[in-house]
């Protein structure tokens, strides 16, 4: 992680982003908007890095537009669906090793 404060940049933060180095982006933009609560370019950024990581509650807490919901509420069911498939795909290997 970035220890030098002088590297603890918006640019640096979207670098991780594209990198996936999420944790450590979101690290960086929480200390940024410490610093700078009204800097719009920090609060995109933070918000698009929250809504890639799954943090949906809070994305849509400092977001109006419905359409996140939707957007949340689509890939909660997705990834439920894909949990659903996973779980009786072990099912059915304890099924067979079982016996």
């Amino acid at each position: 992680m970035i220890k030098n404060e002088k590297w603890r940049t918006a640019t640096i933060a979207e670098i991780f982003v594209k990198q996936g180095y999420l944790n450590y982006s979101k690290i960086i933009y929480e200390s940024l908007l410490k610093k700078e609560p009204n800097n719009i370019r920090l609060k995109k950024g933070y918000d698009k890095l929250l809504d890639k990581i799954g943090n949906y509650d809070l994305a849509l807490s400092r977001s109006s537009q419905p359409s996140k919901e939707l957007i949340f509420l689509f890939n909660k069911w997705i990834n439920l669906i894909l949990k659903s498939k996973k779980l009786n795909e072990l099912d059915g290997f304890r099924k067979k090793y079982k016996s």
